[in-house]
């Protein structure tokens, strides 16, 4: 009996305008949004690369190890082609040197502000928004509109188990929507594949993740939909009502959340974290400055105080030892400054993540927050990906200043031993390199198990609540 009804469902569906329309409007969105999303990338690896090239030259015509100023630009991913997420707000370069606070620059939107007026269309949204209202248009009357056609009485005068019959409207106005979405992301694949995008095997798998979620998620406004359609007795109050609550859950809850999380929790801004550290920085720039005079003066004097004859050669001593309790102290003030600005950095975070923490808790009583959050937690374009970013830049900025202090100190010696005191051209191919670690598939799984969890909740009670509404409901 179920596959019967299954049949007759999923033939009405196919040959009905709905279905045509729907397919022919998604497939041209997520095709079309695929291949804006490998236009986008293919440019961001063209400036990525003559970016490079440009702070390569300049670093070669370095001769100071002292002098020089690394750039590290941030390398595109190609699941930016399906989830932009937060990759075009956030900055592109970060400047590397010890009197530079790490943080990301120029973003994609501060630079060409005409795509921050019109943003990126990507999988995630188009999943999110159009094919969530077309699954309430597939569903809203799945019930009530076959009970005010008379055709629901008349499929029960024969003995059709209920339960079999919500079950096969459920399933066949889910597959009505997954062929939708299903082969024009296939087809979106073969141009990723024709283009020849470097997605690694862990970026398939984030893909197939991607497309896993997003099936939970509009498997919920199909459930939803035939849940509020067997609660209801006219197709236009069913529809009226699922959009209500459709406008709720995409727009109102999600801002909500994180609006009334701010109400709570307060955290500082940015600037001020960045004035403490300026300030910290000129304390102990006049300590180090003060430390120079003071002891330059007794260095002076000390040599003056010598005998002509090894003046020269105990004054370079003398000379060297200052020199290199210079850079301790110098060491030492840096190594202040940095633990000063660690400390001030862990606390904003913490602060600003039991924020996070706290609005993303209220916004995910929406299936749409939650469905957003675990799409970008997926596809690496998450909150998480800025916060990454600059620790791994912080870390690597104390290997770089550790490793031009040493080739420093290696220069001024052969400058003090060699004949001639040309500079020459320092080697950039001695300088160590910047790698970004993304999250592991692992961990991708276990931040967004959360919020597949949640989904798959929404999912049983609308699938629950379909069941006991429909099995109450009066077919005449």
């Amino acid at each position: 009996m179920f596959k019967t009804l299954l049949e007759k469902e999923l033939k009405s569906i196919l040959l009905s305008p709905k279905f045509a329309a729907v397919f022919a409007v998604c497939s041209i969105l997520i095709i079309l949004s695929i291949y804006v999303g490998i236009d986008e990338y293919r440019t961001a690896v063209d400036h990525y690369d003559a970016v490079n090239s440009q702070l390569d030259a300049q670093k070669r015509e370095e001769t100071n190890w002292g002098a020089l100023r690394e750039n590290i630009v941030r390398r595109p991913d190609p699941m930016e082609i399906f989830v932009a997420g937060i990759n075009n707000d956030i900055g592109r370069q970060c400047p590397i040197h010890e009197n530079i606070v790490i943080k990301l620059y120029g973003s994609r939107y501060s630079d060409q502000l005409l795509f921050s007026v019109f943003r990126s269309m990507d999988l995630m949204f188009i999943v999110q928004i159009v094919l969530s209202l077309f699954a309430i248009l597939f569903t809203y009357d799945a019930v009530c509109g076959e009970r005010e056609a008379g055709t629901l009485k008349l499929n029960f005068s024969n003995s059709v188990p209920r339960t079999s019959y919500i079950l096969a409207k459920i399933a066949g106005s889910w597959l009505g929507l997954v062929i939708p979405l299903l082969i024009p992301i296939l087809l979106g694949i073969a141009l990723v594949l024709i283009y020849r995008i470097p997605v690694a095997s862990e970026g398939w798998w984030q893909l197939f993740l991607l497309i896993g979620i997003s099936i939970l998620y509009f498997s919920f406004f199909v459930c939803l939909g035939v849940f509020l359609s067997s609660v209801t007795r006219t197709p236009s109050a069913s529809f009226l009502y699922l959009l209500v609550i459709w406008i709720c859950f995409v727009l109102v809850i999600p801002r909500a959340g994180v609006m009334a999380a701010g109400q709570f929790i307060n955290v500082q801004p940015a600037a001020e974290i960045i004035s403490k550290l300026t300030e910290k920085r000129r304390q102990t720039s006049e300590k180090l400055n003060e430390w120079y005079t003071v002891n330059s003066k007794k260095r002076d004097a000390e040599i003056e105080a010598l005998d002509p004859e090894v003046r020269e050669k105990k004054g370079t001593e003398i000379h060297d030892q200052f020199y290199k309790d210079f850079m301790e102290e110098d060491t030492k003030y840096t190594l202040e400054v940095d633990n000063y600005y660690t400390s001030l950095i862990e606390d904003w975070r913490n602060r600003k993540g039991e924020l996070e923490k706290l609005g993303f808790m209220l916004s995910r009583l929406s299936p749409a927050s939650a469905y957003q959050l675990a799409a970008m937690n997926i596809a690496g374009t998450g909150l998480s990906l800025k916060s990454d970013y600059e620790d791994q830049l912080h870390d690597y900025k104390a290997i770089y200043s550790r490793f031009c202090a040493q080739k420093n100190e290696e220069s001024r010696k052969k400058r003090n031993t060699a004949a001639s005191n040309k500079p020459e051209p320092i080697d950039i191919s001695e300088l160590p390199v910047f790698e970004f670690n993304k999250p592991g598939l692992t961990v991708i799984i276990q931040s967004s198990a959360l919020d597949a969890g949640i989904l798959i909740f929404f999912i049983f009670i609308s699938i629950a609540g379909a069941f006991i509404s429909f099995n109450r409901y009066d077919v005449r």
